[in-house]
């Protein structure tokens, strides 16, 4: 009589345990395939496409941001250069003076170095905007030589673009036993470096190709470089080798940070080992470069996984103009107002991406919406139902436990009381 109890007990405990859960969370046939296997697999699926379009819903408001901070950027650059253009129209008057008009410049300058800064924007991670995205490109601007304080020779050269193709050939120029070093910069960061390179086969034979018609003597090495982003080849027929003791494991590679438009090409700076020359030795380089846009910000629009990619956009900072002449002015005049034409093509272009967002992001809302009404729906419990059945459950519970402290008073009373 007391296993028979017991077993009888426990089945109503978990019944009991059963319906007070259903009661509590809704959750009566979808949890429970026993229960209705159709309503389980429609409801497991409603839910895995209610976390997806919850998670794309996400994406489309992180994508409006990164827009919105788009057009903040865009609209200020066009005050900026508004400005810069009355600034032209001014020196170009016959009746200012040369000091005048170097007043003028100098206001000029800064404004196109904070129109620099913009362009390097990185309050968010990803990059927004892009100097290759500009109607009117920033022309190349080749700096004079100069000598680092290491004694290194240095090369800067503007090319008006974030993301490029570097080619690069590199030699020795003596048949000595001789390592240089070359390094490329983009702004104060290197992304490529030679290590201490012996550029020859060790008997001064030095690789030579036929590029644009024109015989190039060295060993070819060419680095794609986005904001982030580096790879790296080699010519397999390279003479030379970076096997040394002083530098091992070269050459290497660093993605750029995206913040400089500067190239910088360093010749026989120590580097991280401090390798010092007492004097200089022969080298040879030749650097070309093929510059490219940089890829925008990528995030999952819709709960199919399809991928929306969000366009850098640019704008030139007009750099290498002046107006410290009414001939530098009147040309700085035509460009900037150039420049302003390009910046209401890019307020299009991005009143056309607010609207796709916000169009996809009210359809998946919708849809989320719907998804979470049908969930709700299968996921009803008929409450009258799980409450009898709870009650029923409890009574009997209850008139176990009576029986059991009378059971010493009449066994057989007891079991006919629990069957």
């Amino acid at each position: 009589m007391s296993s028979r109890f017991e077993t009888l007990h426990s089945i109503r405990q978990r019944e009991i345990s059963k319906s007070s859960n259903r009661i509590a969370s809704g959750q009566r046939f979808s949890a429970d395939p026993s229960q209705d296997s159709g309503a389980y697999r429609i409801s497991k699926r409603l839910e895995m496409e209610t976390k997806f379009s919850s998670s794309s819903q996400k994406n489309l408001e992180n994508a409006y941001t990164l827009a919105q901070q788009q057009s903040d950027i865009i609209s200020y650059a066009e005050e900026l250069i508004k400005r810069m253009n009355t600034l032209a129209y001014e020196a170009t008057d016959p009746t200012s003076s040369d000091f005048d008009r170097e007043v003028l410049n100098r206001e000029f300058h800064d404004y196109s170095k904070t129109l620099e800064s913009l362009m390097f924007d990185r309050t968010f991670d990803p990059q927004l905007l892009d100097p290759q995205a500009a109607e009117y490109i920033d022309r190349t601007i080749i700096y004079e030589d100069e000598v680092s304080s290491t004694g290194a020779n240095v090369k800067k050269v503007d090319i008006s673009a974030l993301a490029a193709k570097v080619k690069l050939w590199w030699y020795t120029s003596d048949a000595n036993q001789t390592r240089d070093r070359i390094q490329l910069k983009q702004g104060d960061r290197w992304f490529f470096d030679s290590g201490e390179y012996l550029s020859n086969d060790g008997s001064g034979t030095v690789r030579s190709e036929n590029v644009d018609g024109q015989v190039t003597y060295g060993d070819y090495f060419e680095v794609d470089i986005q904001p982030n982003q580096i790879s790296y080849t080699s010519a397999p027929d390279n003479k030379g080798d970076s096997n040394s003791p002083l530098a091992p494991g070269y050459p290497k590679v660093q993605a750029p940070r995206g913040d400089s438009t500067v190239i910088k090409i360093a010749v026989n700076e120590p580097g991280p080992e401090n390798v010092n020359r007492t004097s200089p030795t022969g080298w040879s380089w030749r650097l070309s470069w093929d510059t490219e846009k940089i890829e925008g910000p990528k995030g999952i629009i819709d709960e199919k996984g399809s991928l929306y990619e969000l366009s850098p956009l640019g704008f030139s900072t007009l750099k290498g103009y002046d107006i410290s002449t009414r001939v530098n002015a009147a040309k700085a005049l035509e460009r900037s107002e150039q420049e302003l034409e390009s910046l209401r093509t890019q307020i299009y272009t991005l009143a056309k991406t607010f609207s796709e967002i916000r169009l996809k992001s009210d359809q998946v809302g919708n849809k989320k919406v719907a998804q979470m009404t049908a969930l709700g729906r299968i996921n009803d419990t008929d409450m009258a139902s799980e409450y009898t059945s709870l009650a029923k459950n409890l009574l009997l519970q209850k008139a176990s436990n009576h029986a059991l402290i009378h059971s010493r008073l009449s066994a057989e009373n007891v079991i006919n009381l629990i069957t």
